[in-house]
């Protein structure tokens, strides 16, 4: 069975280009470098006052003065539920 590398050598030229694009592109990612995601940060920030009232009180907070207005609404329907779903 003979291999004909004249034929294969553009398709491994192609995936050796291939392999050395996603090299340079993702380099900042190899070194160790992360993209800061702005809504983790927000949340964490957001989160904190919840969380500080559940370590001091051991229950769920029903309203928090670091968050708009829809989010109470989810937070008292989640709160809702996990209480009924505890009977």
């Amino acid at each position: 069975m003979n291999i004909d590398f004249k034929k294969l050598l553009p398709h491994l030229l192609v995936v050796l280009a291939f392999i050395a694009i996603s090299l340079a592109y993702f380099f900042p990612v190899l070194e160790g470098k992360v993209i800061e995601q702005h809504d983790i940060a927000q949340w964490e920030g957001m989160s904190k006052e919840i969380v500080d009232f559940r370590e001091k009180y051991k229950e769920e907070p029903l309203w928090t003065r670091s968050m708009f207005e829809e989010c109470l609404h989810i937070r008292f329907q989640f709160f809702i539920l996990r209480t009924l779903s505890n009977m």
